[in-house]
């Protein structure tokens, strides 16, 4: 898990993946920082382009997220601790409603990067 060049010369800084069999990594980036949530992004595919985080919102059984680009990732907690991973890129038309992987649910770590808070509440999130 470490630096990855996208096609616009950005890349991660830190990533985690989120989804194993599509691909999916959040991460903080480089480059420039219009607000503390736009050093946050999501890339789909080893190439695919990084879309920057708009908006955050959690509640005691969800976290979403919005990107640009019309992209989306929720997290929803079910019964169980059961977290079913919703992402949506309306542009490209893939929507992708899963399970959260349990190697991933059982080894996700934090980013803790000073920029990273929206992310690292993630960890928090699938664990308890």
């Amino acid at each position: 898990m470490g630096i990855f060049f996208s096609n616009i010369n950005e890349h991660f800084i830190f990533e985690r993946v989120i989804d194993g069999e599509n691909l999916i990594y959040i991460g903080v980036l480089n480059g420039k920082k219009t607000n503390m949530l736009s050093t946050q992004g999501i890339r789909f595919g080893n190439n695919g382009k990084i879309k920057r985080l708009l908006k955050f919102n959690e509640n005691k059984d969800s976290l979403n997220y919005e990107f640009e680009e019309d992209t989306s990732l929720s997290l929803i907690k079910r019964n169980n601790n059961f977290i079913i991973i919703n992402y949506k890129d309306c542009i490209s038309e893939i929507n992708i409603i899963k399970p959260m992987e349990s190697i991933i649910k059982d080894f996700y770590k934090p980013i803790n990067f000073g920029s990273s808070y929206e992310f690292d509440k993630i960890c928090d999130f699938i664990k308890t």
